[in-house]
């Protein structure tokens, strides 16, 4: 009989304990994961050995942008979002642009090149409609065109997706960018403008590696 009380109070005793380590333990949530589109990275995702060979419009000077280091590939989990994402950084070296991060969301994916003097954000994925207006910190960016094929510099490109961005600065100004962006080629145009000064670069010679 005493064996009998002992095995039950035993038994308790590890259910207990049982219960007590689950209650313990955290369950590990598992957040939904976005890749980005294939479709889109074929406008903005480029590997080392890629470079771009660009004019200024205005003075005539050229620009050579190249990838400093080979573009990092990883999932990014940022803290409130409730889901994780794939991001891809590159380093350029070049007289405009100094890096870009192309990402994932669940509505859309999208890539930021930042300028060596300030940034803006590119939307280009080809699933947003024309005329399609959307904010991003304080930046109206807008798809505004869709070209089967656009002529720079005598070259012929195909398949360029046209993407306006008025970014506040200064309290009371904005800069206003367009940007060109051609299928497996990248960046063939780019327009600022500031108050009453333009710049333009256009794309010259490239090679790229996918």
């Amino acid at each position: 009989m005493n064996l009998i009380v002992k095995m039950n109070i035993r038994t308790k005793l590890v259910f207990i304990l049982i219960l007590l380590i689950f209650l313990g333990c955290k369950r590990e949530v598992r957040l939904p994961y976005y890749t980005i589109n294939n479709d889109f990275l074929q406008y903005v995702y480029f590997k080392e050995g890629s470079y771009w060979i660009y004019k200024n419009e205005h003075n005539g000077s050229h620009d050579s942008c190249t990838l400093i280091y080979p573009p990092n590939v990883g999932p990014a989990k940022p803290e409130g979002l409730g889901y994780t994402y794939e991001v891809i950084t590159t380093g350029f070296i070049s007289k405009f642009l100094s890096n870009s991060e192309i990402l994932a969301s669940p509505d859309f994916d999208f890539a930021i090149f930042e300028e060596i003097d300030s940034h803006s954000l590119i939307s280009i994925r080809t699933s947003m409609s024309i005329g399609q207006k959307y904010t991003f910190n304080g930046a109206v960016i807008e798809q505004v065109a869709l070209y089967d094929s656009i002529i720079i510099n005598d070259s012929i490109f195909k398949n360029v997706i046209q993407t306006r961005v008025a970014q506040p600065y200064n309290l009371q100004d904005s800069i206003f960018y367009s940007y060109f962006f051609a299928k497996n080629i990248g960046l063939i145009k780019f327009e600022k403008t500031y108050l009453n000064t333009d710049t333009t670069w256009s794309l010259l010679r490239y090679h790229v590696v996918q």
